[in-house]
């Protein structure tokens, strides 16, 4: 290829068909691979806990830490994020038994991660990841919950496995809210009635995002 030619561009239509092909692929595999048994462990030590501090390093993983922080503050449990390396350190150094520390990381192998979760586990707090296994975060981890999705060659397309992460931290998020519905319809009636009294009357709105 010369210089001065131009690669093929897919048509919105072609993009969106891969994109959606990837996400279909990956929840597929999901599917497959994932055990009720990591989840429900995942899912009691939640219901339990005082406060959770959640945490990725890079793009995708702090996006879905990010996102995960979001949901579980509105079913009532004090939730956090960060991304930052220096500070995730620093954060895990306050936790203690009560606490969890909820890791995300396609990799598993980050420093900064795997340190974290040395660090709380030193200090009694309870550590759960989303990993691949086989990883040093997945044997850090005192909760694992493991995936091992196949990443696409395609250079130019968003990696899969960040929809993965979320379809578990939605699925964990709905065991959570279903297990403990009294306090969880309180904290939403709260949000609503919170957002009606800001902006008005809108109709009914999806509460859990």
């Amino acid at each position: 290829m010369s210089a001065n030619t131009i690669p093929d561009v897919p048509d919105t239509n072609t993009a969106i068909d891969q994109v959606i092909g990837a996400l279909y692929a990956s929840v597929d595999t999901l599917r497959k691979q994932v055990e009720t048994g990591m989840l429900d462990a995942a899912k009691d030590v939640i219901l339990n806990t005082r406060q959770i501090l959640f945490a990725g390093i890079g793009g995708g993983s702090s996006m879905i830490t990010q996102e995960a922080a979001n949901r579980f503050f509105r079913l009532g449990i004090p939730s956090f994020h960060v991304s930052d390396s220096y500070l995730l350190q620093m954060r895990a150094a306050t936790l203690g038994p009560g606490d969890t520390l909820f890791l995300v990381s396609a990799s598993g192998e980050a420093d900064a991660i795997v340190g974290a979760a040395e660090i709380a586990n030193g200090y009694g707090a309870t550590t759960i990841c989303v990993t691949k296994p086989g990883t040093r975060l997945a044997a850090a981890a005192k909760v694992p919950v493991l995936i091992n999705v196949p990443e696409d060659r395609a250079i130019f397309k968003p990696t899969a496995s960040r929809y993965v992460h979320l379809v578990v931290i939605d699925a964990l998020a709905t065991a959570v809210a279903q297990e403990s519905a009294d306090t969880t319809k309180e904290n939403l009636r709260r949000i609503r009635a919170s957002l009606t009294a800001y902006h008005g009357r809108t109709g009914p709105q999806p509460l859990g995002d």
